[in-house]
């Protein structure tokens, strides 16, 4: 008996709490439904049509809301047979719908937008990423008509500089390494004369 009674508490809970789904098939959850109130009845649990049919209409998805409307507004009493096949003409509907309009989405539905992204986006910086307008990458420059930046001498750039070694080389040397570490290669070359 005891275990009798548990098994009613859980349908009752099952049938009332059960909520319908915009990702599977709304005829498929309705089938469901009608199997709890199956096994309802064979509690002796019997509930009136009428309840369970506006109960039902309660538990159609969000996305079918103005189709929900309709049947709450509508004059006449719908037998739960009636509303299957209610609900199964409108599924159909809307799978064909959606078929002619993939591209549409329905309201509601959740949708994904790819974006592609420029490759040469500023979030990579400070990364290995060679980029296409960049002016010391063009490989068609002669190294005669470069001007340096920093001595204006011709057929280097500023990077490739000597003036700018020497200086470092001679900071370095002078007032860095003076600790008696080992110089290594900085003092070789500021020693050839860069």
């Amino acid at each position: 008996m005891a275990e009798d009674a548990s098994s009613k508490k859980f349908l009752v809970s099952d049938f009332y709490h059960y909520k319908m789904m915009d990702s599977r098939p709304v005829m498929g959850q309705y089938n469901e439904i009608l199997r709890i109130l199956g096994q309802l009845t064979q509690h002796n649990m019997k509930m009136d049509e009428c309840v369970a049919v506006a109960m039902i209409i309660e538990k159609i998805p969000p996305t079918w809301k103005d189709y929900k409307r309709d049947l709450k507004h509508g004059n006449e009493e719908l037998s739960l047979l009636q509303l299957g096949s209610h609900i199964q003409i409108e599924e159909s509907l809307r799978i064909q719908e959606g078929d002619k309009n993939k591209a549409k989405p329905d309201v509601g539905q959740t949708t994904v937008h790819m974006v592609e992204v420029n490759k040469n986006n500023q979030n990579h910086k400070g990364k290995d990423i060679k980029r296409k307008n960049n002016s010391r990458d063009k490989p068609n420059k002669n190294p005669k008509d470069l001007v340096c930046w920093r001595c204006q001498k011709t057929g280097h750039v500023k990077r490739d500089c000597r003036v700018n070694l020497n200086k470092n080389n001679a900071a370095n040397s002078g007032g860095g390494n003076s600790g008696g570490g080992n110089s290594g290669p900085k003092d070789s070359t500021a020693s050839r004369g860069g």
